[in-house]
């Protein structure tokens, strides 16, 4: 279409019906029974058939065709490939449609169509004709769109099993929902430690130490081991003060014999 442009020749019938594919997925634009050139005569002829859902309003009003009537029709031939071959306006006759057009109605996007793709179907369907994009632009832009990545989650569908394919899972956690109880489950834990960063501070933060008592796992058994006992003085901290606590003497002194009265009993 941007060569026809070029050439100044006017398509006048732009739809799906009248796109070739070859075996190697290339398209190739068909019947150009209502193709002219821009110069010569622009106005259909009575009597001639024309797809009036493909046709823009300008030419409705009585106008010319131009090079921009093909950019509306191929805005329409948009949606239906990304409706798979659904008529436009579905449900609309002719005349309803015309009307519609006419009163500045447009066509909603389909839940199949991204945002961006959307965008680009409508400057096809502006108003002033001279107000679309030419075809060489809307290259530029579907090339730009479909290279770039884009930012919302899309759910693509596999044509050859009819399958929904979800994006690829991020490396982050992920909270996953369970249908069947309509809750949220956690990520399962990692058996590693993680270290936690504090954004306010940009420093590192251990895991804070639980109170419970912590039960270990042997890998080699497979067992749960509770944690050994330990026979030395053992230094308490106390979170209040943030300070080490030594055993009180008090409580933990141990009492030895005295030594006189131990001579005395064996005299």
């Amino acid at each position: 279409m941007e060569y026809l442009e070029a050439q100044q020749i006017v398509h006048r019938d732009l739809r799906s019906e009248n796109i070739l594919l070859t075996d190697s997925q290339c398209c190739k634009i068909a019947d150009f029974g209502l193709a002219q050139a821009y110069a010569g005569r622009q106005h259909g002829s009575s009597g001639e058939k024309v797809p009036v859902k493909w046709m823009a309003p300008e030419i409705f009003l009585g106008e010319k065709y131009t090079p921009k009537s093909d950019v509306w029709s191929f805005g329409v031939l948009v949606t239906e490939m990304i409706t798979y071959g659904e008529e436009p306006y579905s449900g609309r006759d002719k005349a309803c449609c015309i009307s519609a057009v006419c009163r500045g109605y447009r066509m909603p996007r389909p839940s199949s169509c991204p945002v961006g793709l959307y965008d680009i179907i409508l400057q096809c369907w502006r108003d002033t004709a001279l107000e679309r994009p030419a075809f060489i632009e809307l290259q530029e832009r579907l090339t730009s769109l479909m290279t770039k990545p884009s930012t919302e989650t899309t759910l693509l569908l596999d044509p050859s099993t009819e399958t929904t394919l979800l994006p690829k899972p991020s490396t982050e956690a992920t909270l996953l929902l369970d249908p069947s109880t309509e809750t949220t489950l956690l990520p399962k834990p990692s058996t590693e430690t993680t270290l936690l960063l504090d954004p306010s501070t940009e420093t590192t933060l251990l895991p804070k130490p639980s109170t419970e008592a912590t039960l270990l796992l042997d890998p080699s058994t497979e067992t749960t081991l509770l944690p050994k006992p330990s026979t030395e003085t053992t230094l308490l901290f106390d979170p209040s003060t943030e300070a080490t606590l030594l055993p009180d003497p008090s409580t933990e002194a141990t009492l030895l014999p005295d030594p006189s009265t131990e001579k005395k009993k064996k005299a």
